[in-house]
């Protein structure tokens, strides 16, 4: 791991030009989810995520065989006796802190493909933490860092010199001609962050992105969420009528945990169910979640290059087929009341259309073989698919 004297060198190497395509994409580690990219720089491990505190009122949830139940306790008032559970809660919630914490690192490490850089700055500004009686001064980051978790196996490599330097005395041992590298006055992004040898030139435009289309407010997406996860470990193979029946009381406990009012949770739990059901008894819907023997991929992320800007983007489902055709579907949870379903239907699909062209695009890139595109609505068994670039004038 370097240390802040190292840090400019390497971020100088990230930003050289190397003479082939490059880009930097800086993001939080939730946002990376899913996502790879050959080199990941993790910076500043050492800065402590400021903990929660003052809270007035704290909860644990726990789950028991049958029935899921919750504790709370509130802060006691100012000047009275400590409150034991409340202190219990308070230590649940700093142990929950410390293994999201590691999570997130585990999260942020794994998105690595090729090279993986950790940087931490290693600061004498905690007396507290150091060992003055020791021949070397022992430095520990701060408890609610992303460097302590580390620390287990990382402790050895670290050393504070025995005597803090002077800014004369570090500056004495910094690298002559300093370590920085500036662009060169005619760098533009677009010179230096060209597409791949062989692409053609595309000017960048504006970008239509996903729209927001919501028919049924806040349940309607909520719903729709969790479809979506079902569907993406839907085993049909092994799944009956009966086993998604049986999951009701899970798909309530859900809806209700993520904000679905009480009058209208069996509602909510209905539609999720029918939904589930009419994928299950859909030949559409059926062929759609089959196991595929040649790349079955369920929500896949994927990026690259595409009209002139770099585009992340994540397949609901995708499989090549037995006749050999790359097959990119799309769940859309959208619901239509009434009559006219093919009309409406068409419609989607042009609403859609920008959004599944570009997952084409980057689709072509995994393999020689023919690319078809789908729209799937699962709470009305709806389908459309076509070719790419088909019905476009």
């Amino acid at each position: 791991m370097p240390d802040a004297a190292e840090l400019p060198e390497i971020f100088a190497d990230l930003f050289a030009d190397h003479g082939g395509a490059s880009a930097v994409e800086i993001m939080t580690i939730h946002k990376a989810k899913g996502l790879e990219f050959d080199l990941v720089v993790l910076p500043a491990l050492d800065r402590a995520v400021p903990p929660d505190r003052n809270q007035l009122l704290l909860s644990h949830q726990f789950a028991r065989t049958g029935r899921d139940g919750m504790v709370m306790a509130a802060r006691p008032p100012v000047g009275t006796e400590a409150d034991l559970l409340f202190e219990f809660l308070r230590y649940q919630r700093r142990d929950a802190a410390v293994l999201e914490a590691q999570r997130l690192l585990y999260v942020a490490c794994t998105r690595a493909k090729c090279q993986l850089r950790l940087t931490a700055v290693i600061a004498d500004e905690n007396a507290d933490d150091l060992d003055e009686a020791a021949p070397r001064r022992v430095f520990r980051p701060p408890a609610a860092s992303l460097l302590r978790a580390l620390w287990p196996v990382l402790a050895g490599e670290f050393e504070l010199p025995t005597a803090p330097q002077t800014p004369r005395e570090a500056a004495d041992d910094a690298p002559r001609g300093g370590p920085l590298k500036r662009l060169p006055l005619g760098w533009s992004q677009d010179r230096h962050f060209a597409p791949p040898a062989g692409a053609p030139i595309v000017i960048p435009v504006a970008r239509d992105e996903t729209p927001i289309f919501d028919w049924a407010g806040e349940t309607a997406r909520r719903v729709g969420s969790l479809v979506h996860a079902e569907l993406h470990t839907m085993d049909l193979t092994s799944l009956d009528e009966a086993a998604i029946l049986v999951r009701e009381d899970h798909y309530r406990r859900w809806l209700g945990i993520h904000g679905v009012p009480e009058d209208r949770l069996n509602q909510a739990t209905v539609r999720v169910v029918e939904a589930l059901l009419g994928v299950h008894r859909d030949p559409r819907g059926r062929w759609i979640l089959k196991r595929w023997l040649r790349e079955d991929l369920r929500e896949h992320a994927f990026s690259g290059y595409w009209q002139g800007e770099f585009s992340r983007v994540v397949f609901d489902r995708s499989f090549i087929d037995d006749a050999g055709v790359r097959w990119v579907i799309d769940y859309k949870t959208s619901q239509h009341l009434g009559g006219g379903l093919d009309l409406f239907l068409d419609r989607e699909r042009e609403r859609y259309r920008n959004q599944l062209e570009r997952y084409a695009a980057l689709a072509r890139r995994l393999g020689p073989e023919p690319v078809r595109l789908g729209l799937y609505f699962p709470l009305m068994a709806g389908w459309r698919e076509w070719s790419p670039g088909e019905g476009v004038d």
